[in-house]
């Protein structure tokens, strides 16, 4: 299913646990950038002892979404919706 509308994630607040791998920033996931690079994707800490990893974006208010689009890397370090 295409999803359209303004992207609200865009450049805002973000936050993730259990930390960082490597370069793997939190807000990278809301920079707009869709085409993999490396060290250009959030990533949280494999290497951590815990399996509750999380990622959170606050949109700074409240709205009804009617979709949301991830992109995640493939295998071979590819994003893919």
């Amino acid at each position: 299913m295409i999803f359209s509308g303004p992207n609200l994630a865009l450049n805002q607040t973000t936050q993730q646990y259990p930390g960082i791998f490597g370069l793997g920033f939190a807000f990278k996931a809301v920079d707009g950038k869709t085409v993999y690079i490396p060290d250009n994707c959030a990533h949280t800490d494999w290497s951590s002892s815990t399996y509750e990893a999380w990622w959170k974006v606050d949109l700074g208010d409240l709205y009804t979404i009617t979709g949301i689009k991830i992109y995640n890397r493939n295998r071979h370090g590819e994003l893919r919706l």
